[in-house]
């Protein structure tokens, strides 16, 4: 069929050993890939110090700390659900030797304008206009296998609104539930 097949060469890196001490500036961008067969990447910019070593055995080691900045993370969800995430300044990704186990503290929020009506199901107006709500994903723990929790945030509702939806999300279950409708 004509099809041209490349195969990824293989880079022995036995025998060598180098050590990279990089400092990331604010143009530093980094991307972290969950599942890359449905988009599921976060990606931004930050500051960090990171050491990189290849060791004469061909292990690849880094430590270090990246605190990003700015950046976004499109989420999908078994190709279900694709939402575009904006990521919260001061998370951080760090690594303490095997790249591929980092640890994730960061918080991305998505921003929808809806009705508090459904949560409430109370024939109130108020609970029919539409307000900003804040969605919010806590990412932490290993990046391979991350802790996702979600949050709800109302920047302009008072404080007894916000106790009520409070308590209408008590379980992390019915938090989801809301998260996803």
């Amino acid at each position: 069929d004509g099809a041209v097949v490349e195969e990824e060469e293989k880079v022995d890196l036995s025998g060598i050993d180098m050590t990279f001490n990089v400092k990331a500036t604010e143009d530093a961008s980094m991307r972290v890939i969950f599942d890359e067969a449905v988009g599921d990447i976060m990606q931004g910019r930050g500051v960090g110090d990171i050491t990189m070593q290849i060791t004469p055995t061909g292990e690849l080691k880094m430590t270090g700390k990246f605190e990003v900045l700015k950046g976004d993370y499109l989420f999908t969800l078994q190709n279900i659900i694709s939402k575009k995430f904006v990521v919260v300044p001061g998370g951080t990704v760090q690594w303490y030797g095997d790249p591929y186990s980092a640890i994730l503290d960061l918080q991305a929020k998505y921003e929808v304008r809806t009705t508090l009506y459904d949560l409430f199901l109370e024939e109130n107006e108020a609970y029919k206009k539409r307000l900003p709500v804040n969605v919010l994903m806590n990412i932490k723990d290993k990046m391979m296998t991350p802790d996702i929790k979600f949050g709800l945030e109302l920047p302009s509702v008072d404080q007894n609104t916000r106790s009520l939806v409070q308590s209408a999300v008590a379980s992390e279950q019915d938090l989801n539930r809301q998260v996803f409708a």
